[in-house]
């Protein structure tokens, strides 16, 4: 019993993607009005195939640019690994808490492209991979959230971008913090991201705070997401490498089924 209600949570974790989707993408789906933009959606031009350019309905906050791009200088071969510590309410206490594992790698290039790989491991779980095609190009706060699995309906709002150092193990990151409001209208959540061009196909750390869940009054989820190592090819330049992130998940595996 106790190992099907770990992989249930688990399974909810995966089924929405990467960690960065599990509050946008799921309050999406569970809020029962639709989308402002759909209501007033205007057919393409039965010629040339375009639509009208859009008035006013979607969210300002998505056309946010952002100060840096992970990915302007990636190339194929750089690797990030990253962690994601995922707490979640109104479950047993033993299942609450989750360290889902992450690493993508740049596999190559397709017209002005990068393609990556993102491998993803919870606990009770096997592996599941995932390839993207990200743009190089300058990149707003929606096409990067995009990346992560989170749904053009989903509003982004209350942007706002500074600079914020992040410590992680032996190594001070100069950030770029871009922090905003996301979920739907109903079940808002609070999210931030810090990014630099050092870490140049991940983010440095990403947190999710909401939204409120009755009757404990406290935040449904929280993911605290953080850098593990980055390098290239065979070359660790930071961190932990994918193989000795592979050791920790087995060793947290046979930890958690002893318990």
């Amino acid at each position: 019993m106790r190992s099907l209600k770990l992989a249930a949570t688990a399974a909810l974790l995966l089924a929405l993607g990467l960690p960065a989707a599990i509050l946008l993408a799921q309050d999406q789906k569970n809020d029962g009005d639709k989308p402002d933009e759909k209501k007033d959606e205007k057919p393409a031009d039965p010629k040339t195939g375009d639509k009208p350019a859009d008035t006013g309905t979607k969210d300002e906050g998505r056309n946010t640019k952002l100060p840096v791009s992970p990915f302007a200088k990636a190339k194929p071969g750089d690797w990030v690994t990253m962690v994601a510590h995922v707490h979640m309410e109104n479950i047993p206490p033993e299942f609450a808490n989750l360290n889902v594992y992450s690493t993508w790698t740049v596999v190559g290039t397709a017209e002005g492209k990068l393609k990556v790989k993102a491998v993803q491991k919870a606990p009770g779980r096997m592996p599941t991979e995932q390839e993207k095609e990200i743009s190089t190009d300058e990149m707003t706060l929606g096409r990067y959230m995009a990346i992560f699995g989170v749904p053009d309906e989903a509003k982004l709002s209350q942007v706002k971008v500074e600079d914020e150092k992040r410590t992680f193990g032996d190594k001070e990151f100069a950030c770029k913090k871009i922090s905003f409001e996301g979920g739907s209208d109903k079940r808002k959540a609070q999210e931030a991201i810090w990014i630099c061009a050092e870490v140049r196909c991940g983010f440095v750390a990403h947190e999710i705070t909401g939204p409120i869940e009755e009757p404990s009054k406290k935040p449904g989820h929280t993911v605290k997401e953080e850098v593990l190592g980055y390098g290239t090819g065979d070359k660790t330049e930071w961190g932990k490498s994918p193989e000795e992130v592979s050791k920790v998940q087995n060793k947290e595996e046979a930890e958690r089924g002893r318990k």
